[in-house]
């Protein structure tokens, strides 16, 4: 590409489709789901945190989402969370389909909390 031009981000839009409140803090987990409109384009999902006055909006359309993500996979929709303790959060994949390659990104902790992976593959394209 020429020196000066810019590329143009492809549409996207952002959805969340889990939310867990931690019932011992002021702390939610999000999974969310980055629809992109060009062909030959893989939903990504982003696992982020968000602590109180945390701007929801501005968490999702960031363009350094995966930066701030504990986990970042593909086909990841099905995938559960829970809190089990004040900075445990159990994210939940048994039977959702996810295999290793799906995987790009899984970090066991972000900031002070513990990231539990249950019915995950053993090994992924992070790991």
């Amino acid at each position: 590409m020429p020196i000066g031009c810019k590329t143009a981000h492809a549409p996207m839009t952002n959805t969340v489709v889990r939310r867990a409140e931690n019932p011992f803090s002021k702390t939610s987990a999000l999974l969310i789901e980055r629809s992109y409109k060009a062909a030959l384009s893989n939903d990504q999902f982003y696992l982020i945190l968000l602590s109180e006055g945390q701007d929801t909006n501005k968490a999702i359309n960031d363009d350094g989402i995966a930066d701030a993500s504990a986990l970042v996979a593909t086909l990841a929709g099905k995938v559960q969370l829970r809190w089990q303790y004040k900075d445990t959060l159990v994210v939940i994949c048994d039977g959702c389909g996810l295999e290793a390659v799906d995987i790009s990104k899984k970090l066991e902790h972000l900031g002070s909390t513990k990231i539990i992976y249950q019915g995950f593959p053993l090994h992924t394209a992070y790991s």
